[in-house]
């Protein structure tokens, strides 16, 4: 973890929202004020040696009348603990440490 002022300091790019013709529908960028605070966010590294500082973004729900129905300050990453085996079925994971050693019940 590192705040964004070390990540800076350590010329690390910091994942910010996409360009406006990218950006996702009900995706709202946050204003400087967030990336100057000195709260710590998780710095990934990805499969190709990439490493990232994932800041939060701010994620909303519209109604049918355009006002907000709910927002949701969020690190934009899947947790690897809570995918859980009926998600992941199907799924082709680069890397993967799993422990199965308390998921059956006894007489499974």
């Amino acid at each position: 973890f590192l705040t964004t002022r070390e990540a800076v300091e350590r010329e690390l790019p910091i994942a910010r929202p996409p360009a406006p013709q990218d950006t996702v529908p009900h995706l709202n960028p946050l204003d400087d004020a967030v990336f100057t605070k000195n709260t710590a966010w998780p710095l990934v590294r990805f499969t190709n040696g990439l490493r990232l500082l994932c800041a939060p973004l701010g994620f909303s729900v519209e109604g049918f009348k355009g006002n907000c129905e709910a927002y949701r300050l969020q690190v934009p990453l899947i947790l690897a603990w809570a995918l859980s085996v009926h998600k992941s079925q199907g799924q082709t994971l680069s890397r993967v440490k799993v422990d199965l050693g308390r998921i059956f019940e006894k007489g499974q």
